[in-house]
């Protein structure tokens, strides 16, 4: 596996995921570096926690391999597979996603210090930062209809019934954007405790389109449908941009005021 971290595109090490010749796919990887965009880390230095195509999750410290765990196996001797995996904000915390359920590990050691049930966990981890009413915390999709917020420490802090499976979340300074499966609808929640309709600020409604990401920066919320089209919504809910583009986004992310769309051609295309 090669790591590059130069913001000038020079390969910074090769870290070996296994000592065999023929090592697995990398399926996810998670960095922590010694500062955080939301400021430094408790840990230093850099964390790279890699997921592997046979169920694995290795965690490299500073360029070296530390340790790799399995998530265990199934009653009929399967292995189970992590899915995602996520730094806290300060890097002291490493969550790893299975199928069902979320592990809170010690990043120094593979430690698993809490397990949460119920967890959907082919739909990744959201990190936030202070938001709204969760702290520093992850956003996780339920295994049923639903989200809950959980502290690094494991404990579930929240939990919201929605009228279909999260999609997509994002942390926004007025609360949370939530897409969901069935409605086609982005939802702004004040907050991930107590009844949808008392917690629902407003909802936009894409007719015919599924929601596959949601992306966030201060008031500025960008929806990506599966199929191409990309809405810009503002804080208020009203949609004040539209495009349909030819190619499905495979991605998107705010720089500044200007949205990056990755393109499912290859195409990087600056949308504003």
């Amino acid at each position: 596996m090669r790591l590059d971290l130069s913001s000038k595109g020079k390969k910074l090490a090769e870290l070996p995921v296994t000592p065999d010749d023929q090592p697995p796919a990398i399926t996810w990887l998670a960095v922590a570096s010694g500062t955080d965009t939301h400021g430094p880390t408790r840990t230093g230095g850099t964390r790279v926690a890699a997921c592997t195509d046979d169920g694995r999750l290795v965690c490299f410290a500073n360029g070296v391999r530390r340790w790799a765990i399995s998530a265990g196996m199934t009653e009929k001797n399967e292995p189970i597979s992590y899915q995602s995996a996520a730094f806290s904000i300060d890097g002291a915390v490493l969550l790893a996603l299975t199928p069902t359920q979320a592990h809170f590990i010690d990043p120094a050691d593979g430690s698993v210090k809490a397990k949460v049930d119920g967890v959907n966990g082919r739909l990744r981890a959201v990190r936030t930062a202070g938001a709204a009413d969760a702290g520093a915390s992850f956003i996780l999709a339920a295994e049923k209809a639903g989200a809950l917020v959980c502290t690094p420490d494991g404990t579930v802090s929240s939990r919201i019934e929605l009228p279909g499976l999260p999609l997509a979340v994002a942390a926004c300074p007025g609360g949370y954007a939530v897409g969901t499966e069935g409605d086609s609808t982005v939802r702004m929640l004040k907050s991930l405790t107590g009844k949808l309709d008392e917690q629902t600020a407003w909802a936009s409604v894409c007719p015919r389109r599924i929601v596959k990401q949601i992306a966030a920066a201060g008031p500025q919320i960008a929806v990506v449908y599966w199929g191409g089209t990309v809405r810009l919504i503002d804080q208020d809910g009203t949609v004040k941009a539209e495009n349909v583009f030819m190619q499905d986004v495979s991605d998107a992310a705010w720089v500044g005021d200007r949205l990056i769309v990755g393109l499912a051609d290859g195409r990087v295309v600056g949308v504003k």
